[in-house]
Formats: structure tokens, sequence, C-alpha cells
């Protein structure tokens, strides 16, 4: 009797989804809310510190920070419209 023929199984190369929109959505949210937050102590202790060294690394890293919670805005956008179309 003659032996069947078993295909071989190939690997996927399709990459799987990590995440589901709203699980990066959130994360996109909680970060824009840390370094929002970030952005406004070190705003605040710029105003409140007297000495020039401190008052201009305040001001850098509230500047950084605050680029950072922007960017994370821009994100927090881009996933808004993506579920937007997927919807349609």
């Amino acid at each position: 009797m003659p032996k069947k023929r078993v295909k071989a199984k190939r690997k996927s190369t399709v990459s799987k989804k990590i995440g589901k929109y709203n699980e990066k959505f959130q994360l996109a949210g909680k970060n824009l809310v840390f370094f929002f937050l970030i952005s406004l102590v070190f705003a605040g202790l710029y105003f409140y510190s007297e000495e020039i060294f401190y008052s201009n690394m305040f001001l850098l890293i509230s500047m950084i920070s605050g680029s950072i919670a922007l960017a994370f805005l821009v994100a927090l956008i881009i996933f808004l419209f993506l579920k937007a179309g997927k919807k349609k």
C-alpha cells in the first residue's frame, strides 16, 4: 500500500498585530497625561527657582516633556482617525 503524502507546514511570514487599537489608544492617553503633568511640574519649578542654572534646566526639561506630550497628542488624533475610518 502506498504511503500518503503529507504536506509540510509552512511558517507564516505575516506578522501578527501586537495590540488592538483600544490598548494602544489607552497607552497613548496615559503617556500624554503623564508627560503633560511632568511638563507642568517643571514649568512651575522654572518659575519658582531663583538660581539661573536650575531655572534653565527646569525650562529645558519642561520644553522636552511638553514636546513629547504633543507627540502623544498627535498619536491620539491619528488613532481616532484610524478608528473612524475602520468603522466605515
